[in-house]
């Protein structure tokens, strides 16, 4: 953000001194990262809350509670005060590192204590909420820890690049020009990757998932500045039919299109939402579909040196998913097929067949399934079963069988798929 004074990163951040107190300290080096993401993700996310995730039904901001937005402010400082014990710790001795902590846990502690007290009250107001978010923007800029932050992204967002798209930039077969540009946007990607990479760590540890909306804030920032920079070299560029211009081209489109999905749909309400199967669900979801969509798009700028590069060379993970997915859009056809027999007959033999089908999708492939679609799809195979041959049978099979083309459709959507379109079996 303008105005944010920025240090070197190497000789005035957390992040920095980890290197240079221990070159091999990888874990202290992630959890000094995750420290300064919390912190500039809570600034985000007072500033900016109701825009990013906004209300899909409820009341507006004068009628609303605001209580929910303060526990979450909370559970924030009760993770920072976390990390900055395990840092403290670890780097007894380091004079700058102790300031620096010293520094923001002070903060932290102060504004904690104001937290407890305000949620002593029933309801808060939009004005109550508006006061303690320029209060905590206003704190925690003041520290090293979120001064120097964004620099942090920016030197390590290149380390944690795939080997092969550290290599392209510095390809010597590429233009002055490409070579720039992909310098100026690749490790921007990286840092982006990172951060999802520390919600993925939230999610597979089954950790309370609301506070992630706060690094999910700062996503929505660096995602919207990395496109508008993006779009503004597109204007500059002299040649529309440069690889490089339509690369990221399709990439400002796509990050736009993906980003709108993740945080206007998926996102949309989060906060107000009380079930924790439900919030697990959406934020799952969200991760997703950013997560596959920067792996995809960064793929692609392979394609200025090497043709045909498949994701999983780049990405292994992408193996494992594709195989899954590859499996449940072949098992969701099958599923799609007998559902549809069982409605056009209402006969015990295809009844039966389908309730067979979906035992045998219960045993491993609904788990590929993001877990927001798992639970209605239990509730479905739970009411087929008990169902019998006749015409009652007709609205359940009817409704499945709609449910289970639309899945099959949004299995189909997946990023992974793009390049294996769909061929039914004969």
């Amino acid at each position: 953000m303008a105005g944010k004074t920025q240090a070197p990163a190497s000789d005035r951040s957390v992040a920095g001194i980890t290197e240079r107190k221990s070159n091999g300290d990888a874990a202290l080096q992630d959890l000094a990262f995750e420290l300064g993401l919390w912190v500039r993700g809570l600034e985000v996310f007072c500033a900016t809350e109701r825009q990013v995730f906004p209300l899909r039904t409820g009341p507006e901001h004068a009628e609303r509670n605001y209580r929910v937005e303060f526990l979450i402010t909370h559970a924030v400082f009760i993770k920072c005060s976390e990390l900055i014990a395990t840092i403290h710790r670890a780097l007894q001795g380091d004079g700058f590192i102790q300031h620096a902590i010293a520094e923001l846990g002070e903060a932290i502690g102060s504004l904690t204590a104001l937290n407890n007290s305000i949620r002593q009250n029933a309801t808060l107001s939009f004005v109550e909420w508006n006061a303690w978010c320029k209060m905590v923007a206003e704190r925690l800029a003041k520290t090293s820890v979120f001064a120097t932050f964004d620099s942090d992204l920016a030197a390590t967002g290149r380390r944690y690049l795939p080997e092969k798209l550290d290599r392209l930039i510095d390809d010597d077969t590429l233009s002055i020009s490409d070579r720039s540009d992909l310098k100026r946007y690749l490790p921007r990607f990286g840092g982006i990757l990172r951060v999802l990479d520390v919600v993925k760590g939230m999610l597979d540890r089954d950790e309370p998932l609301r506070p992630a909306l706060v690094i999910f804030a700062f996503l929505h920032e660096a995602i919207d500045e990395l496109n508008f920079d993006i779009n503004n070299r597109l204007l500059r560029s002299p040649d529309e039919n440069a690889e490089m211009f339509v690369m990221l081209d399709a990439a400002s489109y796509s990050l736009s299109m993906e980003s709108k999905k993740a945080f206007s749909q998926e996102l949309a309400g989060v906060s107000g939402i009380r079930s924790a199967i439900t919030v697990f669900a959406r934020v799952e979801a969200a991760h997703g579909v950013l997560n596959d969509n920067l792996r995809m798009l960064l793929t692609g700028f392979l394609r200025l040196t090497e043709s045909g590069q498949p994701e999983s060379d780049v990405f292994p993970e992408f193996i494992e998913k594709l195989d899954r997915s590859l499996q449940l859009r072949a098992k969701l056809w099958e599923i799609l097929c007998a559902v549809r027999t069982a409605e056009s007959q209402l006969t015990d033999e295809t009844i039966g067949k389908l309730q067979t089908e979906l035992d045998s999708f219960r045993q491993t492939p609904l788990s590929y399934l993001f877990y927001k679609d798992r639970e209605t799809f239990e509730r479905f195979c739970k009411e087929i079963s008990i169902t019998t041959a006749g015409p009652d049978a007709g609205p359940v099979l009817h409704r499945f069988s709609a449910y289970s083309e639309t899945l099959f459709n949004q299995v189909g959507m997946r990023a992974v798929l793009q390049n294996h379109p769909f061929e039914p079996a004969e």
